[in-house]
Order: C-alpha cells, then structure tokens, then sequence
C-alpha cells in the first residue's frame, strides 16, 4: 500500500479512530488472528496497527516504518485519570542509543534524526478493567518536531552527545534535558554496555519522548488543552530555553519579596508567594507549572529559604508515598527513582537581609545526580521498603509518635517523615494510610535533608 504523501497517511491513519483493536483485526484482510493467543505478546498494539492496518511486517531496521516518506510510526497509550483529564500513560521510547556509533554523529546525522524526525504517533486508550483487544484508538497525531520544540530538542540531542564524548554515559539521566530524553533500557543495572572515552560500563539508554513531553501533547491534540508558553513559538533560540529562562529572571536579583509583590500586585501573604513571584518574573499570569515549556519538560519549581548566614531552615520535601507501591516494586522500578531519573528542578533562592527581608539573589535549573539517586536516595528507599515488609515499629515518646522508617539520622542525604503538623493515625483519617501489615499510621514522604541541600547551593552561590 502505496502513501504519496504524509497527509494521506495521516488521513488514513484517521481511519482507525474510535475502533478498538479487536475491530482492526477483524476489518484486515490476510491475517488469521488468534486474538486470544497474540494479545499477551510484547508489542501486541503496534503490530496490530502495522499488519492489520498498513499491511507491513514488523520489523526493527534503523530506517523509518515507511522510508518514502520518512515516518516512523508509533503506538502509545493514554490513561483517563480521576479528575477527567487525560495523561501519557509512559514516555515514548524511541531508538537504542548505541554510545560508540554516536559518537561520530551530528545532529542532522544521528540516529536519532535518522529514524525519528517525522513521527505518525497513534494514540491509544488504555484501561486496566478492560481486555487488550478492547482498548480504543483515539487519536492520529503528525510530530515534525517545527518551531521551537525542534530547538528544544536539538539542544537536548547535544547535552546527550556531550556526555558520550566526554565519556560520561553511565551519568547520563532524562532529568538532564527537557523534551529528548535518555531513558534505562534494560530490566536492571546488569544491563551494561561499554562506552567511548572511558573504561567505565554505562546503562544501555534509548532516545525518549519524555512522559510529561507526551502527556501536553495528547492533552493538545485531544483535549484541546491550551496553555500559556513562557516563550514564543515563533522565537528562534540563540541559546537555550533555560538560558532564555534565567535571563528573564536575573533582571529581578537583589529585589525584596516585598518590593516584588508590590511590582506585580501580589498579596505578600499569599500562599506559596516566592512561586507566584517567580512566575511573574516570567510573565505567567498563573503558575508557572502550568506553563507549555514546564509541563513537558517535567520542571518542577522549588524555592529555598536562606538565613543571613546562608544556612536552610527546612528540609525539600516530596509528596506523599504509598507503601504498597514500594512494596510490590524494585528500586529500578520505583515510583521515587522515576520521579527524579525524569524531573528537573527550577530552583529560587531568597536570602534574608539585616532588616528581615527576603531578597531574590538567585535562580538555577538542577537534576539529582544519578549517582546520588542510585547511591544515598536507593538506600534510604531499601531501607524503608524493608522495614515495611517486616513491620513499621510505631510507638510513642514525650506524648509524639515516632517510628523506626529512616529518619534525618539515616544518611543525611535522603530521609522519611510525614508532612502532616499532626502525628496521629485513625483508620480512614486523610492524613493516615493503611499499612501492609493492616496497621495504620500518619501518611509519610521522602524529604532531602538540608545540609544536601546546602551542598548544591554551594556550586551556585
């Protein structure tokens, strides 16, 4: 089946919108399909699409799924989630990243550009109270990666290469880029592959679309979501978004909050003031989060507090963890290390003068080191998923609960404690949750202690 264009093949593609993928089957001409016996094997949905409706083998050549055109095609799935919106339900993973033959490449040469630069994405509705055959197509989707996502992940390709060149590819962590991501492939760290320029055995990567990059797009092509940018589509980028970023914010240093809230009619006693201050800076008239550039690239904002003497009054804190997902997981897994293997930081600092006022003096982007997350974060995470499967030893001192997780004690990098003022713990409380055992007790979080925090401070200020 011939496709002359890239807008016939989007249009045919369009025709499996709003079938499930047992009537793909069904409607394809050629193919005896045991749905029963295919629908368990890796890679059911995109062979599906492949055969049934473009009529070609699958296959794993480095050259795109339709090389006339130049496409690659790819089969995802979305999620609906509790509040009606929809979400990626994972990062789309591209090609392997083989770190030698890289090496040489350009970005116009690599096999990233090579393979992926024009991608046919179908979505896919995914739901775990249905069968396989059952879930929908929703949408056809044409990503040529234009304006200035294109920029985005070109820069991106290139703090990847310059990691392989410098022969840091075991340091290598999606949180590192924004929208191109190099993702784990492989079930576990005995996954290793030599790289150039050192001695060192790096986790095989392949190139990625970030989960959260995913998430924004399917949300704009299927929900018709719109949300503010911090820059222009149209901007053409000298330098790169965080550079562009942190020249907007450097224009504020030295301002008070007061002074600040004043300039942009801010109540100074508003609710997570230092965000909403910094978003202004950046012309967002809501929150920053919610910016395009943000939701893909997965940033997350955090403000740090500094004493006159430069030290941290309060530790970073995380959200909520569920036992039972650490529980039922391996580190490489986790919930904890996907959150911050996937997650940059955009990071403010307000340093308190001799009148009592917090003054911007600072901002910075900042991703874990992956040798932090595998080595202190992994160990404080071991350690209270074992003491979960063996018992929480809850008891109380001096009138407070305490108990025997990992506290500030246990590494001082990464240690677990509740968030909530109140220590108590009542079956079916909002602030308690159900313990493997059958115990309850006060919701918990991982948190990074201070004096980290302080450490990576000191490389910036």
């Amino acid at each position: 089946m011939k496709y002359d264009t890239i807008k016939e093949l989007l249009q045919y593609a369009s025709k499996a919108e709003n079938k499930t993928f047992k009537e793909v089957i069904e409607e394809a001409k050629g193919y005896d399909y045991n749905i029963d016996e295919i629908s368990y094997k890796k890679g059911f949905f995109g062979h599906v699409v492949e055969e049934c409706l473009f009529d070609y083998s699958p296959n794993s050549r480095s050259e795109p799924d339709f090389p006339e055109l130049g496409v690659e095609l790819k089969v995802t799935p979305i999620r609906r989630n509790k509040n009606g919106t929809i979400s990626a339900k994972e990062r789309l993973v591209l090609n392997i990243i083989n770190y030698v033959e890289e090496l040489t490449k350009t970005f116009e040469t690599s096999s990233f550009s090579k393979k992926n630069k024009n991608l046919l994405i179908m979505f896919y509705l995914y739901s775990e109270s249905m069968k396989k055959e059952d879930f929908p197509i929703v949408k056809s989707h044409f990503n040529n990666f234009k304006d200035i996502d294109g920029e985005i992940i070109r820069r991106d390709w290139e703090i990847i290469h310059k990691m392989i060149e410098d022969g840091r590819a075991h340091e290598l962590s999606e949180s590192l880029t924004l929208y191109l991501g190099a993702c784990t492939k492989g079930a576990n760290h005995l996954n290793l592959v030599s790289q150039p320029n050192s001695n060192i055995d790096a986790m095989q990567r392949a190139y990625c679309l970030k989960q959260s990059y995913m998430t924004t797009i399917a949300r704009q092509v299927i929900s018709n979501e719109n949300l503010q940018r911090i820059i222009d589509s149209k901007t053409k980028m000298p330098q790169g978004f965080e550079q562009l970023v942190m020249k907007k914010l450097t224009v504020y240093y030295g301002k008070t909050q007061d002074n600040l809230s004043k300039e942009f009619s801010i109540d100074s006693k508003a609710k997570s003031l230092n965000d909403l201050l910094v978003a202004r800076m950046l012309g967002v008239t809501g929150k920053v989060s919610r910016t395009i550039e943000f939701q893909k690239a997965n940033i997350v904002p955090k403000s740090i507090r500094l004493e006159i003497n430069n030290t941290i009054r309060e530790d970073m804190s995380f959200k909520n963890f569920n036992p039972k997902e650490i529980v039922e997981h391996d580190w490489i897994d986790s919930e904890l290390r996907d959150y911050f293997e996937s997650t940059r930081f955009l990071i403010s600092l307000f340093r308190k003068n001799n009148q009592g006022d917090y003054v911007f003096i600072k901002a910075f982007f900042w991703s874990l080191p992956i040798s932090v997350l595998d080595g202190k974060v992994k160990d404080t995470w071991q350690e209270t998923k074992r003491i979960l499967i063996n018992g929480v030893i809850i008891d109380n001192w001096n009138g407070k609960s305490r108990n025997n997780l990992p506290g500030k004690t246990f590494n001082h990098v990464c240690h677990v404690r509740p968030k909530a003022a109140l220590s108590m713990r009542y079956p079916g409380d909002s602030n308690s949750f159900l313990l493997p055992n059958g115990e309850w007790m006060t919701k918990q979080c991982f948190w990074l202690d201070k004096k980290y925090v302080r450490t990576i401070l000191d490389l910036t200020v």
